[in-house]
């Protein structure tokens, strides 16, 4: 098992070339001030925002009687739902991962 189950599908696999015969990649330290983490959390925290506001905005008209298609408002709701519930996945697995950085330095 590795750290990154469950978040890719079960039919993914990785190609030959990248475990055999390939150089690793070579991750360059980055200057202190970067906050390139932080840029796109509030990139991503901003799109589910977007995509709830837009769910909820498109149900209000439907439930207000103007011309929505049902079919919209579903996707809309579906499409916010889906992106919640990744956003949450991945905050649990951070606070994860952080409680076991906790642990392993205490």
């Amino acid at each position: 098992m590795t750290g990154f189950d469950g978040l890719l599908p079960p039919s993914w696999t990785p190609s030959p070339a990248r475990l055999v015969g390939e150089e690793p990649v070579r991750v360059e330290p980055r200057a202190a001030g970067d906050s390139d983490f932080a840029a796109t959390l509030q990139t991503a925290m901003r799109d589910l925002a977007e995509l709830g506001n837009s769910s909820h905005e498109q149900a209000m008209a439907l439930a207000r009687g103007e011309p929505v298609h049902v079919h919209e408002v579903l996707v809309a709701m579906g499409k916010s739902d889906v992106a919640f519930n990744l956003a949450l996945e991945v905050r649990n697995r951070l606070l994860q991962a952080w409680e076991t950085l906790q642990r392993s330095v205490l």
